[in-house]
């Protein structure tokens, strides 16, 4: 096969155009989908670890106030009283033991509370509802409120001489607050809480998948508190990962990092607290964050293999059935071209895209014998044309001089009626017979309309009124020749007076914001069917239906046409019937010019 021909050629094209809009819209799609996915995993996870942040908040600021409580509020007087004193009675051992029950018992998760008073030496902890007292020494990491991470419980030296219970450690942190003397800064003792891990677990819990992304909560010096890897709570994690996190400023944000060879995402939040400042830290590893665009990239490759084993065969039978009928229609051309036009077309009777091309040949051969024979005919059309033209040019001057004559006749015999009627007349026919000017200022059409209604005056007397209401603003707009005249004769054509009452009709112009010329024409006739006049609404608000078969109301259809090519399709005639009978035709005309057919029809004067 040379790679000249049209199979090379054809063969070609329809590889590339099938490999090339896969293989983009695969990359595209690919590309697209892991932007999408690590945006929505970064608006979605971000609002999950704030939420974790201020429920973690909120529980470390209720243990803050309930160890506050214990020494400020209820027999909290009583007991900062009693720890200054050196020595102590039953009373006042009692009294101390009921407040650290009480603080013990608040919430499930404390897990043993400790009380150290510095002046009796006294060490007091509440474990398992009993209260255990020791005379002892015991000094504090340090002297603020603070929080030790995650680490097993212990009997802060209680019973080193003397084993007064025996405890299974558990997974704790303590929560210490220093009590001092105030308002003086000497310190009284100390009190702890352990709490364990119950409810910091169930809020973590919340903030990953289990299986597939990885949670830590870290404290500043990278104490694990709480971590999905439960091997690692209470350790000092020491990862790779940390050291970016920890150098960056900000209390929220995002990176990635490799890890053993594999990238993840990394999403923190930190818990900003005056004792305690803790990370909320997730990893999600790219191969689950972007399993389903890998899927998708997978099945997409599989549709391109399947395509391109279906594209070369295709390629073969669509080369084959496209040589054939090619060589056939320039064998009938090489004939057509030697003048024989009765040439034969075997093809014509295929319903591919062949046969149309022969069909369509085969037509323009017969089209141009057919052109050949009404040649001869146009030619006589066009000269009986001329002619009517020129008898046309004739007829006007007779009927202006024969006007012309009656009117002089009738000043003759001062008969001002009968001369202004004449007049009438003749304006309104130079105006009809006048084919040099399609546009015309409104002033010229509504003299036309004055003469017209003047006829119909004199043919109705007493029985027509008829009202002009024409705003001067609108007499130099320009508008279509014998846009009013058709709805006025409707009036006497179609609507006739209604019975017993007095025929009136109103012509009315306005322009309203300087860019909206309103035309109107009101009467008192027997006005529209109201099935009619809705189904000629319906075809003069729709610009695609304007090619109206009936006969009657045709001369609204042509207004609207026409003022559509002149001005834009957004004019609008609008139908509405009177009470108790009559029709109002109000034409509405956008002045602003969208479109329009001519530059020079539609301006204003």
């Amino acid at each position: 096969m040379s790679m000249f021909s049209i199979r090379y050629k054809l063969t070609l094209l329809l590889l590339a155009s099938i490999i090339i809009p896969i293989v983009a819209s695969i990359s595209i799609t690919y590309s697209h989908t892991k932007s999408s996915v690590t945006e929505k995993t970064i608006q979605e996870n971000s609002k999950l670890l704030f939420q974790g942040k201020i429920n973690l908040s909120n529980y470390l600021q209720s243990i803050d106030r309930i160890s506050h409580s214990v020494l400020f509020s209820g027999t909290a007087p009583y007991l900062l009283d009693v720890m200054q004193r050196r020595h102590l009675t039953d009373k006042d051992f009692s009294k101390i033991k009921l407040s650290i029950t009480q603080l013990g018992d608040f919430r499930k998760e404390f897990h043993q509370v400790f009380l150290y008073s510095d002046r009796q030496k006294q060490g007091y902890l509440y474990h398992d509802v009993v209260t255990y007292q020791r005379m002892m020494e015991y000094q504090p990491l340090r002297n603020v409120v603070y929080i030790q991470p995650t680490h097993w419980s212990d009997q802060y030296g209680i019973n080193q001489s003397n084993l007064i219970y025996k405890e299974d450690p558990k997974l704790v942190f303590s929560f210490y607050r220093t009590i001092e003397d105030i308002p003086l800064p000497d310190r009284l003792g100390v009190l702890s809480i352990d709490v364990g891990l119950d409810y910091v677990r169930y809020i973590s819990d919340m903030l990953y998948t289990k299986g597939e992304e990885q949670f830590f909560l870290l404290d500043q010096q990278g104490s694990v508190i709480y971590s999905s890897e439960q091997a690692l709570i209470g350790s000092n994690l020491l990862a790779d990962w940390m050291k970016p996190l920890f150098a960056k400023e900000e209390t929220s944000s995002h990176f990635t990092v490799e890890d053993k060879g594999s990238p993840e995402f990394i999403l923190y939040d930190t818990v900003d607290l005056p004792y305690a400042q803790w990370k909320l830290v997730k990893k999600i590893p790219y191969s689950w964050l972007y399993q389903d665009a890998a899927y998708l990239t997978q099945m997409n490759m599989y549709i391109l293999m399947g395509s391109l084993i279906l594209a070369i065969g295709a390629s073969l039978l669509v080369i084959h059935s496209f040589i054939k009928p090619i060589r056939q229609l320039i064998y009938e051309m090489d004939i057509v071209e030697r003048g024989k036009l009765d040439v034969q077309f075997p093809n014509l009777k295929r319903n591919d895209e062949f046969g149309v091309l022969s069909r369509r040949f085969h037509q323009m051969v017969d089209r141009i014998h057919s052109l050949i024979l009404k040649e001869y005919r146009l030619e006589l059309i066009n000269k009986t044309h001329l002619l009517k033209a020129l008898q046309a040019q004739i007829n006007p001057h007779f009927f202006n001089n024969a006007l012309q004559s009656i009117g002089t006749l009738a000043l003759k015999d001062k008969n001002m009626k009968i001369y202004s009627l004449t007049s009438s007349l003749g304006k309104m026919m130079h105006y009809n017979m006048n084919i040099d000017e399609s546009i015309v200022p409104l002033k010229i059409e509504m003299d036309y309309i004055k003469s017209y209604l003047a006829l119909q005056k004199q043919r109705f007397e007493e029985e027509l009124q008829i009202e002009m209401e024409i705003d001067p603003a609108t007499l130099d707009i320009l508008i279509p020749k014998m846009i009013l005249q058709p709805i006025v004769e409707n009036y006497f054509e179609h609507g006739r007076f209604a019975e017993n009452t007095k025929g009136r009709l109103s012509v009315a112009t306005r322009l309203e914001d300087g860019e909206l010329l309103v035309l109107i024409v009101e009467d008192n006739g027997q006005g529209m069917e109201e099935a009619k006049r809705k189904k000629i609404s319906s075809l003069l608000h729709h610009e695609a239906d304007l090619q109206y078969k009936s006969t009657e109301h045709i001369g609204l259809v042509n207004v609207m046409t026409r003022l559509r090519v002149y001005f834009h399709t957004k004019v609008t005639v609008n139908l509405t019937p009177l009470s108790p009978h009559g029709l109002k035709v109000e034409i509405s005309i956008p002045l602003k010019r969208e479109g329009a057919v001519d530059d020079e029809s539609v301006d204003r004067g």
